[in-house]
């Protein structure tokens, strides 16, 4: 009998904790559910560039790219964003850069023919101000991006803003023709603005 009674009391325990785990899991998955995602809206939205390059200030943009934007204020811890940028739709007013660019030792377009960012990691600085600490994947470099950002949100509409300067050399862009910056700046200023409503 006392075995009998021992045994049902282990049994019950074993129910207990999986009923637990199973809430905790559920209300993981519902605050999951919870955030909201964010459509792009891409004729109001931009990514652009700007360096030098043979002493002569060079600017361009790209005309493609995609977002999956899943973002709450309120739910940091799950919130994510993965962009994705076509390479081949770099645009520059410079011929020099339109004819380098798609080359294999600038963005090799033809073997990296995406860029992408990826972040699930985000922190609060103050105001409307965010820090997304996720990777940059550009021409087979993973890079470490911690990118700031500014975020209005007016009802279903919502606008950031991200500046940001990277270091060419240091995704391996340009080095056979000039890692030694003597014609092409190493420092890339990235603009971004992005325009979406919530889904």
């Amino acid at each position: 009998m006392t075995n009998r009674k021992s045994i049902l009391v282990f049994l019950l325990a074993l129910f207990s904790c999986l009923n637990f785990l199973a809430g905790n899991g559920l209300a993981a998955t519902k605050a999951t559910s919870i955030v909201p995602q964010w459509q792009v809206n891409a004729p109001r939205s931009s990514i652009s560039w700007a360096t030098t390059w043979a002493g002569q200030n060079i600017s361009g943009n790209f005309a493609n790219f995609e977002a999956a934007i899943r973002f709450d204020p309120a739910n940091l811890g799950a919130s994510s964003v993965v962009a994705t940028i076509p390479m081949s739709s770099v645009r520059s007013p410079s011929r020099e850069a339109m004819e380098n660019l798609p080359l294999a030792d600038w963005f090799n377009v033809r073997q990296f023919p995406t860029a992408r960012f990826e972040a699930t990691n985000f922190r609060f600085v103050s105001g409307n101000n965010y820090i997304a600490n996720g990777t940059l994947n550009i021409k087979g470099v993973r890079y470490n991006l911690a990118l700031p950002f500014s975020l209005n949100i007016n009802g279903n509409v919502a606008t950031m803003d991200a500046r940001t300067t990277l270091d060419r050399v240091n995704l391996k862009i340009g080095l056979d023709s000039d890692s030694s910056a003597e014609w092409v700046a190493r420092q890339v200023q990235v603009n971004i603005h992005i325009v979406a409503t919530r889904a």
